[in-house]
């Protein structure tokens, strides 16, 4: 093979490797969940420590967060009866700015770091498996105490749905 087709094929794999359909639904997949951070908050985030949660803001989904700010040893969680938890800072805790007034605490953003694999389904669907990590994760984090947070150490395998549209591929709720 000459060099002149060995550059043109190169460059052609090169070319289709940054776009095409691979990297339209990773697209459309990050357009779905930008802006998004990953983050703990209340409904009034301008709060002074210890607080006290009910167990409705000690969900599944942020609970992890909350665990992760003990396990940093940034605060002390106490189970305060059936339905209530109180928060409280420790000594690291007040010296580190993990608290922000109208976000709560947040870990970061979840982006595509892989697709997968997709199939294709019917009406122009398809289900697409893929994974996602945690970018933008604040300095004062150490990831081994949040390891419970999907994506915080190694990228957390997810599945969504897209549909076709004359737009493009669109996450399909």
């Amino acid at each position: 093979m000459s060099k002149f087709k060995c550059s043109v094929l190169a460059l052609t794999v090169l070319a289709l490797s940054g776009c095409g359909e691979k990297s339209d639904i990773e697209n459309a997949i990050n357009k779905n969940i930008e802006n998004k951070e990953y983050c703990y908050s209340l409904q009034d985030n301008d709060i002074s420590f210890p607080i006290t949660i009910g167990r409705d803001n000690f969900s599944q989904d942020f609970s992890p967060i909350l665990k992760g700010l003990a396990n940093q040893g940034l605060v002390t969680l106490h189970n305060q009866g059936y339905r209530d938890y109180v928060i409280s800072l420790t000594e690291k805790g007040a010296n580190t700015d993990f608290w922000d007034k109208k976000r709560g605490v947040c870990m970061g953003k979840r982006v595509v770091d892989d697709i997968k694999e997709w199939t294709e389904g019917e009406q122009n669907t398809i289900m697409v498996t893929y994974t996602e990590k945690l970018v933008d994760v604040p300095r004062w984090v150490d990831k081994k105490s949040f390891s419970d947070i999907e994506g915080m150490d190694s990228p957390a395998e997810k599945r969504a749905v897209l549909k076709k549209t004359s737009n493009g591929w669109k996450v399909w709720n």
